[in-house]
């Protein structure tokens, strides 16, 4: 049976949904969500290199949006 992960962004516009075959893609999409939407008045240069600091600073500043990666089955 294959496993598809399904990332999920709920923020103030809806929410976004990402489907990738790995959990480290899913994370990859998240990470890359939140450098592209990393605030106008921040410093990119602030901006921590590493995916896993680079989600929890993004998020700790954005209380308002939230995420969740949800695996599931799919096969015959």
């Amino acid at each position: 049976m294959d496993k598809v992960f399904i990332l999920s962004i709920l923020h103030r516009h809806g929410q976004d949904l990402y489907a990738s075959r790995t959990y480290e893609g899913a994370h990859a999409a998240l990470a890359n969500y939140c450098r592209e939407n990393w605030c106008d008045q921040c410093i990119v240069e602030d901006m921590p290199p590493e995916d896993s600091e680079l989600i929890e600073a993004y998020f700790d500043s954005t209380p308002d949006e939230s995420w969740d990666i949800d695996q599931l089955d799919v096969g015959a």
